[in-house]
């Protein structure tokens, strides 16, 4: 589920897997496999994914929910 999203979320921004795995600072064969679901991204690389999608961790673990800001603050650092 949270790499469906992933994949659903950085197609509709138009940016590639390489892209997205160098600026989150991972290869883009790791991020090929979270994508596919045969690899469990760490909370640090979720962060660092929603942050450069722009979009919360909620949103990429398919809650429904809206995660107040200072709680995705404390998640950043």
């Amino acid at each position: 589920m949270v790499g469906v999203n992933i994949k659903r979320l950085r197609k509709k921004q138009g940016i590639t897997q390489t892209v997205l795995a160098q600026s989150v600072g991972i290869r883009q064969e790791s991020l090929s496999r979270i994508e596919k679901g045969r690899l469990n991204p760490s909370l640090s690389t979720l962060t660092r994914i929603a942050k450069e999608l722009n979009i919360s961790v909620s949103t990429l673990l398919g809650e429904e929910q809206i995660v107040p800001l200072t709680l995705y603050r404390y998640f950043e650092e």
